[in-house]
């Protein structure tokens, strides 16, 4: 009776050990990595669509100049052959001129459909077949005039620095040289303060604008927000100034105001915090002094007294409403 037993356990382990080897007929098993002829067509007009590179999506920067085995090209007739794992079936799809995509391969249908820039294909059915068809959207570009404005005057700035990034929705690895778009650009107003971008309408774009003697600005473009992208666009910067303000220094000991104690004011640049300029004004016998402050990031102010210590006062800004504020004048180099 024990040998018929162990005979017959052996027996069953043989045949599990079979079955863990062969795929069960007509299923694809989860992890197994099939050959998948791909065909790439323009959505606009039919045709097949060459050059559109196929990479695995990863969650990390990757060089796409090195070789990778999970790339492929579509041809001449817009065909390729990809062997894709069931474990890596997420790719990224890109061509010069047409929108990149992400195709998304999951085991069952999902509940909501895919966003503008995402495909899903079930992927037993996909196995199945042995086909994909991407459909290529060519990129269309949207033009946005913008003018650039002194917020105080409502004058333009002529020769303000407009950078425009453009990156993709999703996928921030992505390498702008296969969008068929240079992704970065800078350029400058002209006398009117006006220049015209060229924004892609498949990607976010971050502008931003700077000019001198005017704190800078940046405004996110999402195509793809319910606000979408406007044709024109007002930027007002607004300008530095140097704003007169009463400083009142107080002894910490005594409470008391300092008479004589040297205010000394720094000027540094807003962009890289370089040194630009000082200036010293003396307290009175109540301790107070007007002084010329610059904006909030461009300046510091200190106080000094014999040889004693800054921490040893304390200082009190006192703001009027008959103090105006000044420009502050920069050379344009």
């Amino acid at each position: 009776m024990t040998s018929m037993f162990l005979r017959c356990r052996t027996a069953v382990r043989s045949l599990l050990a079979v079955s863990t080897l062969l795929p069960i007929s007509g299923c694809v098993m989860p992890f197994e990595s099939k050959d998948i002829s791909v065909v790439a067509v323009d959505t606009e007009t039919g045709l097949p669509v060459s050059g559109v590179r196929i990479l695995r999506h990863v969650d990390e920067p990757m060089d796409v100049d090195q070789a990778d085995e999970s790339v492929a090209t579509t041809d001449a007739e817009g065909t390729a052959a990809v062997g894709a794992p069931r474990r890596s079936a997420r790719w990224l799809v890109t061509c010069d001129g047409y929108e990149p995509r992400l195709v998304e391969f999951p085991s069952r249908a999902p509940a909501e459909t895919a966003g503008r820039f995402e495909c899903v294909k079930v992927w037993s059915e996909i196995a199945r077949s042995g086909t994909l068809e991407l459909a290529m959207t060519p990129m269309s570009i949207r033009s946005v005039d913008f003018k650039v404005v002194d917020a105080d005057t409502g004058s333009p700035i002529p020769g303000a620095e407009v950078v425009q990034n453009s990156t993709p929705f999703f996928g921030r690895e992505l390498d702008r040289r296969l969008l068929g778009f240079r992704g970065e650009a800078v350029c400058a107003t002209n006398e009117d303060g006006r220049v015209t971008l060229s924004l892609p309408d498949c990607l976010e774009t971050e502008v931003s604008i700077e000019a001198i003697g005017h704190a800078g600005t940046s405004t996110l473009f999402d195509p793809q927000s319910p606000a979408g992208v406007p044709g024109r666009r007002e930027v007002a910067l607004q300008p530095y100034q140097y704003e007169p303000i009463r400083i009142l220094v107080l002894d910490r000991s005594t409470g008391l105001g300092v008479a004589d104690a040297v205010v000394r004011v720094r000027m540094n640049d807003p962009h890289d915090g370089a040194f630009i300029s000082d200036a010293l004004w003396n307290t009175g016998e109540d301790g107070t002094v007007v002084v010329m402050k610059p904006a909030a990031g461009m300046g510091s102010i200190t106080i000094e007294f014999g040889n004693r210590l800054q921490s040893e006062f304390r200082l009190v800004e006192i703001r009027a409403s008959e103090f105006m504020p000044v420009a502050i004048g920069f050379d344009a180099d």
